[in-house]
């Protein structure tokens, strides 16, 4: 088996671990970034999310206010201007920014290439450890096995691998959330979004109410910011159950069947969606949470709900809690108006691994309150944390004196 070693090692290429493999490179570290798919980006790219929420901070008065650390910001205006986008806001006073999948991977590879990070396509199958220390990964390559040595590791897998691998504590999901497929449409004769969607909510009602589709096919919505020139996006509702164990192949198999079914069903019912065509399905199921390590710290419900501040915040979270359930369509629970929470840097740590760092939908966190803290701009700023404090350790800096430089550099405090 070949070796090779690098400071710090992200597990992880989502908007998380691109953000801290980033934030490592520019503190001078060598840095190695692990994911098991070539198309950088994670769920933003792969499962074409759509929008950036999170980065602006709840007020209805008050449009598109940045409330997020430095490199969330920037990242997200160079990305508004290559996706040709701008911030829109909702009915209910809440604020994101369209953005296209592609410009979004290639963004992220583009600053990955930059600050000369190694990218590694593979997967980890093996942690080393010593003493409370990890010391490397194994990962599985089509070229075969390679050991990684490393000082320091952030996990912004989105499924805790590396928690899992060394049988660390986990916050199981005791509520799952409906996953969801992306999917896009052309021939679509509207051009107004607000109007598309009460028609295909109309259609889609009256369809369940006459018994001509199931009670979850009406959680068909449209990715905001989609609709152009006859084309938009839209997301349905994957439903499952806690006791089924399911792939992301068969929630896919799931989606695409609904969504033929629903195509099928406007078709045959409304008029003016006789022309549709199905243009794309998303490569890849967006899966909203599973289960999270225990930190030092366990973000709470009423972290959020209350806007709590932390002394050791890293992070400030603006996006509700997105309730995504099985048996109903999606519940929003609002922030305090004008107002948002911290994310105290004892979310990214463990007592059980003293150079583990956690990041995006892996910190530690309540189910609800992950449901609002798992967006991308959210993600961004815990990413970027998460490799300062990777850094930190390796230098032998205190976790103290780490977020004081974050808080210095991302919020000028």
């Amino acid at each position: 088996m070949s070796s090779i070693r690098a400071d710090i090692a992200i597990v992880g290429g989502g908007a998380a671990g691109v953000a801290a493999a980033i934030a490592a490179a520019r503190k001078g570290a060598s840095v190695v970034l692990i994911d098991r798919i070539k198309n950088i980006g994670g769920l933003a790219s792969n499962a074409e999310v759509g929008t950036i929420c999170g980065l602006y901070r709840f007020e209805k008065s008050s449009r598109f206010h940045f409330n997020v650390g430095m490199f969330a910001k920037e990242f997200a205006m160079e990305l508004q201007v290559r996706s040709n986008s701008a911030p829109q806001l909702d009915q209910t006073g809440l604020s994101y920014l369209p953005y296209s999948a592609q410009h979004f991977s290639q963004l992220c590879l583009d600053l990955l290439q930059e600050e000369g990070v190694e990218c590694q396509v593979a997967e980890v199958v093996g942690v080393e450890a010593e003493n409370g220390k990890i010391t490397g990964l194994i990962l599985v390559r089509d070229e075969g096995k390679l050991q990684l040595d490393v000082q320091a590791v952030v996990d912004a897998s989105g499924v805790s691998r590396i928690s899992k691998i060394l049988h660390l504590p986990l916050i199981e999901t005791q509520f799952l959330q409906s996953a969801s497929q992306v999917f896009t449409l052309a021939n679509v004769p509207f051009e107004n979004e607000r109007n598309l969607s009460l028609v295909v909510l109309k259609a889609l009602r009256k369809g369940v109410l006459s018994g001509e589709l199931e009670e979850t096919e009406d959680r068909l919505y449209l990715v905001p910011g989609s609709l152009d020139a006859g084309r938009v996006a839209l997301k349905v509702t994957v439903p499952a159950t806690m006791e089924e164990d399911v792939s992301k192949l068969d929630l896919k198999n799931r989606a695409v069947k609904v969504i033929h079914h629903l195509m099928e069903f406007l078709k045959s019912h409304e008029s003016a969606f006789a022309e549709i065509e199905l243009e794309s399905v998303a490569p890849v199921v967006g899966v909203r949470v599973g289960d999270r390590p225990v930190g030092k710290h366990v973000l709470s419900d009423l972290d959020v709900l209350e806007c709590r501040k932390h002394t050791s915040s890293i992070a400030r979270g603006n996006w509700p809690m997105e309730i995504w359930s099985q048996a109903k369509r999606v519940e929003i629970r609002h922030l305090i108006e004008g107002d948002y929470y911290d994310i105290p840097a004892e979310c990214l740590v463990t007592n059980l691994a003293e150079n583990l760092y956690f990041a995006g939908r892996c910190i530690s966190s309540s189910d609800n309150a992950i449901a609002s803290a798992r967006v991308i701009a959210t993600c961004l700023q815990t990413g970027y944390a998460a490799g300062i404090l990777a850094v930190g350790r390796a230098e032998g800096r205190s976790l103290n004196d780490c977020v004081e430089e974050i808080q210095r550099e991302q919020f000028g405090e």
